[in-house]
């Protein structure tokens, strides 16, 4: 009951304790939890609140720590039904006030679905994380207003996001997440997918005949998780936000890693654009990391690009479809693997495209492969109509290996490239984009 006190504090320098109440078939917890880290150093430490089958929680755990990281408060029943008030928001909010809350319906056995459903705005200003795990579905009927904390989601089944999400932190480890027609507001300093999620955050369409009318950065990071689905950009897209996040193999935006749709920028522009590969994992560094053979990217503007990598591009690392009537202005950084100005390895066509992206590759030890281009590293496709009018640099400390590097192309294996006459003095210009 709500006088009952329960106590796993550390005392002095220490982390904080375990607490863990739990039954077979019904929970009633109104008491007040303590398992903080010590006031001379340690983290906070792990409450659980669990039943098999029913579980009533309207208590208070407290697991904060002066000097360290704050634990966890775990609650996990068959369901969980988050409504307005006490015992629901209310409790959900003051608990986040004091730790982490997970809420859990994974470990289900009974006969509930283990959904997970949020019917009331969650707003909390501590940097605490919200986490969902569902063994079935997520329903998120009211707002999640944490600006200062995480909201984490795992779902074996589909998460219905029907009202606004504002916080600090946004990662999505699992499940099917929908948001097509009439958006709610999404604000996020940091946003991550996993591989075991789909995203999809669109005005309108179906992905086949009729495009995703995609509105934002979010929704363009979803494509990757979407691959042989068709886009279109509704509008000019502000992606500068990128520069805070993080995913789980470096910074910034998550290269698509393999796209065999139809990605239409419809004359629009993605500005801001940033994306650095982690030290370990998938290192090569591109907004698509490939476009398959029967994908199409065409008529889009990247403006004020930044990508570093060991290996980068632009816009593709490796294309081998269609690239058509694009812009592109920006830097791309690398340590000189195969490097391009607009894609690195190109299997594919280019085509009507122009670029003005500074490269740098700099070399701090011997490469497997070393080619560097101000439009292309390595070519064996064709390209078209096309040119560049930035610089590329190359830094040499430790190497020994020969370098390939070429204004336009570094390598051309096979590639039709046209070339100027000798009364020509640049490549042909390409085909304007239609204002």
């Amino acid at each position: 009951d709500a006088a009952t006190v329960i106590r796993a504090d550390a005392i002095g320098s220490g982390d904080g304790g375990r607490i863990v109440l739990w039954s077979d078939l019904q929970s009633d917890v109104a008491a007040r939890l303590s398992a903080r880290g010590g006031n001379n150093g340690g983290d906070g430490g792990f409450i659980e609140v669990s039943s098999a089958r029913k579980l009533g929680y309207s208590g208070l755990a407290d697991t904060r720590a002066p000097l360290g990281a704050w634990g966890t408060l775990l609650l996990d029943p068959e369901d969980i039904v988050i409504n307005p008030g006490a015992g629901g928001e209310d409790t959900l909010e003051a608990n986040l006030g004091t730790g982490n809350v997970f809420l859990d319906t994974f470990s289900t056995s009974g006969p509930d679905a283990g959904d997970i459903t949020i019917n009331a705005d969650i707003d909390w200003t501590a940097g605490t994380t919200l986490s969902l795990d569902a063994a079935n579905d997520i329903f998120l009927n009211g707002a999640i207003n944490g600006p200062n904390g995480g909201f984490n989601l795992f779902a074996a089944g589909s998460i219905t996001p029907a009202a606004a999400v504002n916080v600090d932190d946004f990662i999505l480890f699992n499940g099917s997440w929908s948001q097509l027609g009439t958006l709610p507001a999404f604000d996020v300093n940091s946003f991550t997918l996993s591989s075991g999620a789909t995203f999809l955050r669109a005005l309108g369409g179906n992905g086949g005949t009729t495009p995703y009318r995609l509105t934002d950065i979010y929704g363009v990071q979803g494509v990757g998780t979407l691959p042989g689905a068709n886009f279109i950009l509704a509008n000019d897209i502000d992606a500068s936000g990128t520069q805070t996040w993080t995913n789980f193999n470096g910074l910034g935006f998550a290269p698509i890693q393999s796209f065999d749709g139809v990605f239409d920028g419809d004359r629009h522009t993605i500005s801001g654009l940033y994306a650095e590969a982690g030290s370990e994992g998938l290192d090569d560094t591109a907004m698509f990391y490939a476009i398959g053979a029967n994908a199409t990217v065409r008529d889009l503007t990247l403006s004020d690009v930044e990508i570093v990598g060991r290996g980068a591009a632009s816009l593709a690392y490796i294309n081998g479809g269609l690239i058509e009537n694009t812009r592109v202005s920006g830097t791309v950084t690398s340590e000189g693997y195969v490097t391009g100005g607009l894609v690195a390895i190109n299997n594919g066509a280019i085509e009507d495209t122009a670029i003005s992206v500074d490269v740098t590759a700099t070399y701090t030890s011997d490469g497997e492969v070393n080619a560097v281009g101000g439009f292309v590293g390595s070519s064996s496709g064709s390209i078209a109509r096309s040119n560049t009018t930035g610089s590329v640099t190359v830094i040499n400390s430790a190497w020994s290996i020969p370098i390939d590097v070429g204004g336009f192309a570094a390598e051309e294996r096979g590639s039709s490239i046209p070339i100027p006459g000798p009364m020509s003095t640049s490549p042909a210009a390409p085909t304007p984009m239609p204002a």
